[in-house]
């Protein structure tokens, strides 16, 4: 067994988003948790036995010290709180997504009718009937290293292992087999994969790991969760007269797709309809929660949860009938 001060300084963190960082807040979610766990869930241990039953048992031996920390429990008590969930960060926002077009403002001052609403999407988890998984060895024909897992992106999971072992990419081979249900938390790369494979380098021998479902529900990254803040206006006939939003995402402790989920929110709310006066600003705010993954469709259901019950809404005050 060993833990993340067993490990050699140049294994680097994992990386997340599409360049890893943004205005110098890391998304890099860490190999192995080092001097503080962030969530529920977070990998601090590796162990490695011959079966199950020898795994169980060493497992059993393994006593972990926990100091409590101030918790941040939603993105509201994160940004209010004083406490920093990670060290440097001048607040726990990761970032900002804006959009906007014309003059949402005057627009909605010169609406006949203005719902303003806060609506909250709950989180959730994917629950794929397959759990994550990874079996890596060294090939002994072509001496290249062998990772088989089930992942629904097997290049950015040779990319994050071929960094953590110290080898060319090119020297790290990923197969994927038919993948039992991915649905997006499965497209990136996470610290087992990587884990898996350092064990197997290590040892000189393969190495497998099949995560429970208990593990699935606490690792495996999880979506949705977001509290949106809208206003939106209507003329008498119906029709939207513009909107303006802002709502706050949880990305938990590591948002793994940097900014794209809360873009995509930003971008989608206005959805089918036309909607000449529009302003909304999503913020990425992290929390003690399991890290945050794409998952179906990614961030454009909660766009659609939050337009069709303001579409409700108006047409309940104008006294018209919603389909119209």
């Amino acid at each position: 067994a060993w833990s993340a001060a067993d490990l050699p300084e140049a294994v680097r963190p994992i990386l997340a988003g599409s360049e890893g960082a943004h205005k110098g807040r890391p998304f890099a979610a860490p190999v192995l948790a080092r001097d503080v766990v962030r969530y529920v869930g977070e990998p601090v241990a590796v162990v490695v036995a011959d079966d199950p039953y020898g795994l169980a048992d060493a497992l059993e031996r393994i006593t972990v010290a926990y100091e409590p920390l101030p918790a941040l429990v939603t993105p509201e008590e994160a940004l209010a709180s004083p406490t920093r969930l990670h060290e440097g960060w001048p607040d726990n926002v990761a970032v900002v997504a804006r959009g906007a077009v014309g003059d949402a403002e005057r627009a909605l001052a010169e609406a006949d009718v203005v719902v303003s609403e806060r609506l909250r999407h709950p989180r959730l988890a994917a629950v794929f009937i397959e759990p994550r998984g990874a079996w890596a060895y060294r090939d002994p024909d072509s001496g290249r290293f062998v990772l088989w897992s089930s992942t629904q992106n097997p290049y950015s999971v040779r990319d994050a292992v071929a960094r953590i072992l110290g080898l060319p990419a090119e020297e790290v081979r990923v197969l994927t087999p038919d993948v039992g249900g991915g649905f997006g938390p499965k497209g990136a790369p996470y610290p087992e994969e990587a884990l898996v494979a350092l064990a197997a380098q290590r040892l000189e021998r393969p190495v497998k790991w099949v995560e429970s479902r208990r593990e699935d529900f606490a690792s495996t990254g999880h979506d949705r969760e977001q509290v949106h803040q809208v206003r939106i206006g209507f003329r008498r006939d119906g029709t939207i007269a513009g909107i303006d939003a802002s709502f706050l995402a949880d990305v938990g402790a590591y948002p793994a797709q940097g900014n794209g989920l809360t873009l995509n929110t930003v971008n989608h709310l206005p959805g089918p309809y036309r909607v000449a006066h529009y302003r909304n600003a999503g913020t990425s705010v992290v929390t003690n929660k399991t890290l945050n993954t794409a998952y179906r469709a990614a961030g454009r259901p909660e766009a659609v949860f939050v337009m069709e019950r303001l579409m409700d809404l108006g047409a309940r005050r104008l006294g018209l009938d919603p389909a119209e």
